[in-house]
């Protein structure tokens, strides 16, 4: 093998076309075609579908796209809210009252 030399391989093309192959190729097949018929043609259906394909379609679609319910992030216990709500009036009813007050001793002390 380290004797082989690619540069001394003898060059010839080892393939054999016909002669006027491309010549009359566009002939021999228009002629081939004139004898073909579509029409003739075998129709029958080569696909097939599952059972009810139809019938489920729009439930599986409907399934994949909407969303699965998730539980929410807290839980809102309304006793809690009401709790929250009420500290919220009396508190700013504190913080009006005060104000109020504070308000008329500046001007009494003047």
């Amino acid at each position: 093998m380290k004797d082989f030399d690619l540069e001394k391989l003898e060059r010839r093309n080892i393939y054999k076309v016909p002669d006027n192959l491309f010549e009359n190729i566009q002939g021999r097949v228009l002629s081939g075609m004139n004898d073909f018929d579509l029409e003739k043609l075998e129709r029958k259906n080569i696909y097939t579908i599952p059972e009810n394909l139809f019938e489920t379609v729009q439930e599986n679609v409907m399934n994949k796209v909407l969303p699965a319910k998730k539980a929410p992030i807290f839980k809102l216990n309304w006793a809690y809210a009401a709790a929250a709500s009420l500290a919220l009036i009396f508190g700013a009813t504190l913080f009006s009252i005060t104000e109020t007050l504070m308000k008329r001793r500046s001007t009494h002390l003047l």
